[in-house]
């Protein structure tokens, strides 16, 4: 996995996040061969929103799959006040939606009320371990 930051609005410990790489390479089920993941303002994912999905607004993680690789782009203002809201650090909200995008890239789907409960479900888990060991060795 890669991790690419293109914005400077908020600063992001990448030490945490590369940690949790080694983790999750080890947790998943993927047949993809690079997954990268990219950190951008809110006004640039309302660009990618509005050009892939044709929703004019900023969203909190976007995933594209192209064979055997995948990109996850993610806001991190957007991240950031989710982080808020749910009493995370910024870097366990970009951990959280990483893990979104990854599932995402490897075929699970969240627009129907089913779908999404087996895909929250998956997400969650796999989230609560990763940042455990990683908490955890703090």
């Amino acid at each position: 996995m890669c991790l690419i930051n293109l914005q400077r609005k908020v600063h992001i410990n990448c030490e945490y996040l590369n940690k949790a790489f080694e983790l999750l390479e080890g947790k998943l089920d993927t047949r993809l061969t690079r997954i990268c993941i990219t950190i951008v303002s809110d006004s640039k994912i309302k660009q990618l929103n509005k050009k892939f999905l044709n929703k004019n607004y900023p969203t909190d993680v976007l995933a594209f799959h192209y064979g055997k690789t995948g990109d996850i782009i993610i806001s991190a203002e957007t991240a950031q006040v989710q982080a808020f809201e749910m009493s995370h650090t910024l870097e366990e909200e970009l951990l959280y939606l990483i893990v979104h995008g990854i599932l995402h890239l490897n075929g699970y789907d969240d627009t129907h009320a089913k779908s999404y409960e087996k895909m929250k479900k998956k997400q969650d888990a796999i989230f609560t371990e990763i940042s455990g060991s990683l908490n955890a060795k703090r």
